[in-house]
């Protein structure tokens, strides 16, 4: 008998749960975790749209009683294009029913390199982010990362912090250029109707990757 699947929308502050018809509000923290588990039935496939940050300790915790599929934002997005537009609710339900609906499991080598190295940029873009916004509160600016605010952060006095701002930037933009060109190499390496799988290893447990 095939497990139950369950889709999880999982951003900052909230997690959104599609099970079997019904949906589920729970806050993105332990107390949110435990209310996800009094839902769900072990062994339950549960699939998560990899998120850059927000949904890894969340993975780790299902890890051990649940078969987490941890789903690339570019095979969801193809699938969405035809099933129906964005929002909590609806991503949660497309999650669930991506993983049900997908008869065959897609594989190569390539496809699953791509997949790992687009997760790999996406959490750096997010780690320099991070330090630029640091950095520019100890500059005595807003932490904002708009072009207004950078620009003007760069016509400051040279500094350790502010030469740190412009390596910083620099290393964003190549990221980022990086991150649309391994996009690009997905979108020929991945049909609408496949999903990607592979292993990541964690601290706690192994789960698989879409």
């Amino acid at each position: 008998m095939e497990a139950p699947v369950a889709g999880i929308d999982v951003s900052k502050d909230k997690l959104v749960v599609y099970f079997q018809g019904k949906y589920y509000e729970f806050q993105n923290n332990k107390q949110g975790f435990e209310g996800v588990k009094q839902v769900l039935p072990k062994g339950c496939k549960v699939a998560i749209e990899s998120t850059g940050i927000y949904h890894i300790n969340l993975a780790k915790y299902l890890g051990k009683e649940y078969d987490v599929r941890i789903i690339n934002p570019l095979v969801l997005k193809k699938f969405k294009d035809i099933r129906g537009k964005k929002s909590d609710k609806n991503d949660a339900k497309k999650l669930a029913e991506l993983v049900i609906s997908m008869g065959s499991e897609f594989t190569t080598s390539e496809a699953k390199e791509s997949t790992s190295q687009w997760d790999f940029i996406t959490r750096s873009i997010v780690r320099v982010k991070n330090r630029l916004r640091r950095d520019l509160i100890l500059l005595g600016y807003k932490d904002s990362l708009s072009k207004k605010n950078l620009n003007e952060v760069l016509r400051g006095e040279d500094n350790i912090v502010l030469s740190e701002v412009r390596f910083l930037l620099d290393e964003l933009e190549r990221l980022k250029v990086r991150k649309r060109e391994i996009e690009e190499e997905l979108e020929d390496l991945v049909p609408k109707d496949s999903l990607i799988f592979t292993s990541i290893s964690g601290k706690f447990l192994d789960f698989n990757f879409i």
